[in-house]
């Protein structure tokens, strides 16, 4: 791990606290702290989170300079900006360029966190071999002609006004005029909750495409269980065309607005 340099006015572990001004380039981590936050404002579902131990402490508390987190995270985008390149120049990448790209593949998603939730995994660059082979052996299964468009391919799409109305939800990926959701889970069985998230994007899209024409129609909608490589997909007709779609999709949005009008000061 990079411990950086430490702020000024920082002390040996157990020293009296430091004044205020001192810290007014530091953020204060929790170490060892799992704690529960929710997966968007007003969602009653949540996320386990567990914030990893800095390198400095003062007065009992743990703390980082922000300035060298910024040196940090800019450099681990900078790298990955340059990994992707050259990977996608190489005609036959070998094995050690997969192992590197997947690495600075996990080293992003602990950062996305950090978008998505405010929250930063200190020690983010250290990467465990065990998760570079999972990472590797599930590209390995995967459809590509499934899910690759030579014209529509969205990565994480937004759904514009839609999403920033439940706190900036995106879905995982479109591909031509379908909408897939990835689960990387121990089981290849399709749960409620995972349907409901997929028809809670489809309905973001269908808003988000009656607001801005030019975003790309859905007409089907899938669920890659990726342990698996195993692509299940279906029309969205399925749901529209149902008598009670209507009417739930009213209350969807009924309901984020109601929810909205809750946690707004």
């Amino acid at each position: 791990m990079s411990e950086g340099i430490p702020p000024a006015g920082f002390h040996a572990r157990n020293s009296l606290p430091l004044l205020p001004q001192d810290l007014t380039d530091c953020l204060e981590v929790q170490p060892g702290i799992i704690r529960e936050v929710p997966i968007w404002p007003g969602d009653p579902r949540t996320r386990r989170i567990r914030r990893s131990a800095t390198p400095f402490e003062s007065g009992g508390h743990p703390w980082i300079r922000k300035s060298e987190i910024i040196r940090r995270v800019r450099a681990a985008l900078t790298d990955a900006t340059c990994a992707v390149e050259s990977y996608c120049r190489a005609n036959g990448p070998t094995p050690s360029e997969r192992a590197a790209l997947a690495a600075h593949a996990i080293r992003l998603a602990k950062l996305d966190l950090v978008c998505r939730i405010g929250t930063l995994i200190p020690d983010f660059e250290e990467v465990e071999p065990g998760d570079v082979e999972d990472l590797i052996d599930l590209l390995a299964i995967t459809p590509f002609d499934n899910l690759v468009h030579d014209k529509i391919m969205l990565l994480n799409p937004t759904f514009g006004e839609a999403s920033r109305a439940i706190g900036g939800a995106d879905a995982d990926l479109i591909v031509g005029d379908m909408l897939v959701d990835i689960k990387t889970t121990k089981f290849d069985v399709i749960e409620p909750e995972h349907l409901n998230q997929l028809f809670g994007y489809f309905l973001l899209a269908r808003q988000h495409r009656a607001a801005d024409p030019a975003f790309t129609v859905i007409n089907k909608v899938g669920l890659y269980y990726s342990r698996y490589g195993h692509l299940h997909s279906f029309d969205a007709s399925s749901w529209t065309e149902h008598p009670a779609f209507p009417e739930t999709e009213r209350w969807f949005f009924a309901k984020i607005e109601k929810l909205n009008r809750r946690f707004t000061p």
